[in-house]
């Protein structure tokens, strides 16, 4: 299998993204608000070549995953690097193929990015039926965003839950974002600054970023241009393009 470049951004709230939805306020009005992007949110003229590739396989997440099977791993991210892509691809669908969770949620991004959602929720059930977080927190991903499944907050919340039991940063994150946008729940910015917290205990630059979003706005917390600023810079320092957007947003 031939595999794009991957844009793993497992959530952003972005000001200037290009994804967006009509939210109400409180008050009865609808206002524009970009759209919350649990896996990935491509400019809309942004060719799939030119998509810049942030693909991570760490130690943490290989499982059950033999020696040799690691190895073969190595090689997957290695190849990925040096943009050989077939090789890659042929490597992961292997160990997919073979059981190995990580490689089953990797398989299921790069379907996600291309489009074929079919195929990324069977490779990222198959990953979340072994418990794996980072598959949980993508199959919640896509009953959020009803990406190749009917939309059902309730399921990915669910999900969400189960990859939070294993501190899964950007599931917090993405809790965290439920209770920004009441997507499935009541809104609660209090909730919603308790999971961004939780994640950015764990350094996550989304947290960071939703947190700036929260200041700048004076969303349950007091309007603070300097702080949001700040939360930016840390998210942007990490290589989160949302927050870098934001910034260019505002000026600096």
């Amino acid at each position: 299998m031939k595999i794009k470049k991957l844009l793993f951004v497992l959530l952003s709230v972005s000001l200037l993204s290009a994804c967006e939805l009509s939210l109400k306020t409180g008050k009865g009005d609808e206002v524009k608000e970009k759209k919350v992007c649990f896996l990935f949110c491509p400019k809309k003229n942004e060719k799939k070549e030119e998509r810049k590739a942030s693909y991570n396989i760490t130690n943490k997440f290989y499982g059950s995953a033999t020696p040799e099977q690691r190895d073969v791993y190595k090689t997957a991210k290695i190849a990925f690097q040096n943009n050989d892509l077939k090789t890659a691809g042929e490597l992961l669908e292997k160990l997919a193929k073979q059981g190995v969770a990580q490689a089953q949620n990797d398989l299921g991004f790069s379907y996600a990015m291309n489009g074929n959602y079919q195929q990324a929720k069977y490779w990222l059930e198959l990953s979340a039926g072994q418990n794996h977080p980072m598959g949980l927190n993508g199959l919640g991903t896509l009953y959020m965003n009803g990406w190749g499944v009917e939309q059902n907050y309730t399921k990915g919340k669910e999900y969400f839950e189960l990859s939070m039991l294993q501190n899964y940063a950007p599931a917090q994150t993405n809790m965290g974002i439920l209770y920004l946008y009441a997507w499935g729940v009541e809104q609660d910015y209090a909730k919603a600054k308790e999971y961004f917290e939780l994640a950015l205990h764990q350094n996550d630059d989304n947290a960071k970023n939703s947190l700036g979003v929260m200041y700048l706005k004076g969303l349950g917390v007091p309007q603070n241009k300097e702080k949001a600023i700040a939360y930016f810079k840390e998210a942007a320092e990490q290589g989160n393009q949302f927050a870098i957007d934001n910034l260019k947003n505002l000026g600096q």
